[in-house]
């Protein structure tokens, strides 16, 4: 069953926010900006597993949001048939995105070996779809400008 395209909302806002708070952490922060850089040069596996922790930790409260919300129900009720296709091409963007973040972490050139047996391709098609994942484009203004979209619409749809 589809869970909506309210939710989806939640959870596209929750990968963007997730992406935002590492951009914060890693440029605008000294003690964590130094600390991280640190951590990615000598120990490219833990920095994979902060970043990953991040990452998961946030996204799950945005799967997780509208469980808890009892007052989100009403609000994100899913009556019609375009309800449910937004919501379904929204949920597809939401696998795209956690998907391709996880990706492009798995890819960081630093990693020269596998996490958790899994190694980057190395084909060079799977190389030239790492330009179109979230990690490689999802940067700098764009994060910026994505993030007060994203806010903007969870306030219009939610408050």
């Amino acid at each position: 069953m589809l869970r909506g395209w309210a939710k989806e909302l939640l959870v596209t806002s929750s990968v963007v926010l997730a992406r935002f708070i590492e951009l914060v952490l890693w440029r605008f922060i000294p003690v964590v900006n130094t600390s991280l850089k640190t951590l990615s040069e000598t120990k490219p596996q833990e920095w994979f597993y902060v970043r990953f922790g991040i990452f998961v930790v946030i996204v799950c409260f945005g799967y997780a949001t509208t469980k808890i919300s009892t007052a989100l129900g009403a609000k994100a009720r899913k009556d019609k048939l375009q309800d449910s296709l937004l919501g379904f091409f929204l949920g597809a963007l939401n696998g795209f995105l956690i998907a391709g973040v996880v990706w492009g972490f798995l890819a960081d050139p630093g990693l020269n070996y596998g996490i958790w047996h899994i190694t980057p391709p190395t084909t060079a098609f799977a190389q030239d779809l790492l330009r179109y994942l979230p990690l490689s484009w999802m940067t700098d203004e764009i994060l910026f400008v994505s993030i007060a979209l994203a806010f903007t619409l969870v306030l219009i749809v939610f408050v």
